[in-house]
C-alpha cells in the first residue's frame, strides 16, 4: 500500500471512536490450508464488528482493496500445525481490548513479522 494511502488512513483512523470490550476466547480450531491453530470467541461482542466496519469503510475510502470474505475474529496461536485433534471448546481466556493497532506485515525467511505503525485507544464516545 503506498505511503500516501497509509498516511490518509492513519489520519482518518485517529477520529474513530469505539468502546473497549472483552473477548472470551473459548473456542479452538485449526485451518487446514494455512495450517493455523487458533482461538476464537464463542460470541462476538457488539463493539468489535462495529469497529471492523468503521475501519473497513475508512480503508475503502482511501482506495485500499480489502478481502471480501467475512470477518472472523480469532487469535492465531501456532502456524505450520500439521493437524489438530484437541477439543473445540476450552475454558475461556479473557482478553480485555483497550486499543487497536495498524500493523505492517513483513514476510521474512523465518515467517511473517508484524510491525506496529500506530495505535489508538478505545474509549466510550462522549455523551
Amino acid at each position: 500500500i503506498p505511503d500516501a494511502q497509509i498516511a490518509g488512513l492513519m489520519q482518518e483512523t485517529s477520529r474513530v471512536q469505539a468502546c473497549p470490550f472483552s473477548l472470551a476466547l473459548g473456542h479452538a480450531g485449526w485451518w487446514n490450508g494455512p495450517r493455523v491453530l487458533w482461538l476464537a470467541p464463542e460470541l462476538c461482542p457488539e463493539p468489535l464488528p462495529q469497529l471492523v466496519t468503521r475501519l473497513s469503510d475508512l480503508a475503502r475510502q482511501q482506495g485500499i482493496h480489502l478481502e471480501e470474505r467475512p470477518y472472523r475474529p480469532h487469535l492465531s496461536i501456532a502456524r505450520k500445525v500439521q493437524t489438530y485433534h484437541g477439543p473445540d471448546s476450552l475454558e475461556p481466556i479473557y482478553w480485555k481490548i483497550s486499543d487497536f493497532c495498524l500493523l505492517q506485515s513483513k514476510s521474512l525467511k523465518t515467517g511473517v513479522a508484524y510491525v506496529p505503525l500506530a495505535s489508538w485507544p478505545l474509549e466510550a464516545p462522549a455523551a
